[in-house]
C-alpha cells in the first residue's frame, strides 16, 4: 500500500495575497511560475519514491481562518500542518505520511 502525502497547492490569482499573508514570505519566490515549477518537481519526486500525492488547495481566507483558530503564524510549518489536516479529512490517517523535502 502506498502512503499518501499532502502537497500545498496555490492558485495564481491568490499568489499576491498569500505572499502578503505568509510570515516567511522571504523564503518563497515572488514568481508564481517558479513556485509552481518547484512544486511540480517535488510532486514528481515523491511519486517516484512511491507516494500517492494529493494536491491540497490552500486558499487565503481558509488558511487565515485556520491559523487564527489554531493560534499559529502563517509559515511553512503551519502550511504543512494545514494541508496535512485537510488530507486526513479525505484519507484515513493510517495511510498518510509527510515526507521531507
Amino acid at each position: 500500500m502506498s502512503k499518501t502525502v499532502a502537497l500545498p497547492w496555490y492558485h495564481r490569482a491568490d499568489w499576491p495575497r498569500l505572499l502578503a499573508q505568509f510570515a516567511d514570505r522571504d523564503a518563497i519566490s515572488d514568481c508564481y511560475d517558479a513556485w509552481k515549477n518547484t512544486a511540480i518537481a517535488r510532486e514528481a519526486r515523491w511519486q517516484r519514491d512511491g507516494y500517492d500525492v494529493k494536491r491540497i488547495e490552500l486558499r487565503p481566507e481558509a488558511f487565515d481562518e485556520w491559523c487564527r483558530n489554531n493560534h499559529r503564524p502563517a509559515n511553512y510549518a503551519s502550511r504543512r500542518a494545514y494541508v496535512d489536516e485537510m488530507l486526513t479529512r479525505q484519507v484515513p490517517p493510517a495511510a498518510t505520511l509527510a515526507p521531507t523535502g
